[in-house]
């Protein structure tokens, strides 16, 4: 009787911290390790596939001037870049150590957040767009897809992902869509996108363009 009794406290237990972690996606508390993104760059969270860890997350500075004694940066990030792995137990990285290196060399961004990880899964970048996009096409073909006549795509729940294949490969090298305002552009590319298919990618793409 005390087994039965004490697996229902353990039940109700896993079902409350469940329920405060849909609580505070959908109320838009960024979770960590988001949390160290900027609120200037306002960063809508995304759904992680299933046993994906953010290892490294940065911002990126465009240019602001350029001069004789170097490249000044504008104050604000208009990208934010990650690597999804698979974390190590234990961290062994010395983020001040990184950041001071990266100021010393004047590296137009700054790491937020870097964990130890075992393996690397892909890559994804966010850009915070100035103007809302009007036209997808007309964007996309002014800034990633320049030497395409049309850009293929796959729907995913209803949304446009463009994908990027390099001249002679069989298999897309990156995926691009809009945030549902058009204000963010995504980028995505799995580590293994040589023998990946669009069908493979596709689980990992449900959950990426999906917003909160």
């Amino acid at each position: 009787m005390r087994c039965i009794i004490n697996s229902l406290f353990l039940l109700i237990i896993a079902i409350v911290l469940l329920g405060c972690q849909s609580d505070a996606v959908q109320s838009g508390t960024v979770q960590p390790p988001f949390d160290a993104v900027p609120a200037e760059f306002e960063f809508r969270q995304f759904q992680l596939p299933q046993d994906w860890d953010v290892v490294i997350l940065s911002e990126h500075f465009p240019v602001e001037s350029i001069a004789p004694g170097g490249v000044k940066y504008t104050e604000n990030a208009n990208e934010i870049r990650m690597l999804f792995g698979e974390k190590s137990k234990t961290n062994e990285v010395n983020l001040t150590e990184i950041n001071e290196a990266e100021e010393e060399r004047n590296a137009g961004f700054r790491t937020l957040y870097h964990h130890s990880y075992e393996k690397k899964y892909g890559e994804m970048a966010i850009w915070k767009v100035q103007d809302p996009v009007e036209d997808e096409k007309n964007a996309l073909e002014s800034t990633v897809f320049q030497t395409f006549d049309e850009m293929p795509y796959v729907e995913v729940d209803g949304k446009k992902v463009y994908y990027y294949i390099w001249d002679g490969r069989d298999n897309p090298m990156f995926y691009v869509w809009f945030s549902d305002d058009k204000k963010y552009r995504y980028s995505f590319g799995h580590i293994e996108n040589e023998r990946l298919t669009k069908e493979d990618t596709m689980p990992f793409l449900e959950k990426l363009t999906i917003e909160h």
